[in-house]
């Protein structure tokens, strides 16, 4: 798994919106996303299911 910066994580996730997203969609997306990161940065265990939601799911 290719290690991305917190930039591409951010571009990736609004990338995979639809076109029509609205502002607030965007902004609670990358409130999760910087949820997800928080929970890496502690190493919390609901990070190993976080990131793995993550790779199944669609953020």
């Amino acid at each position: 798994m290719q290690s991305h910066t917190a930039k591409q994580e951010a571009l990736d996730v609004i990338q995979r919106l639809p076109d029509n997203a609205d502002i607030e969609e965007i902004m609670y997306r990358l409130y999760v996303l910087d949820v997800i990161y928080q929970f890496k940065a502690i190493r919390s265990p609901l990070y190993q299911f976080f990131s793995h939601h993550i790779t199944t799911h669609q953020l």
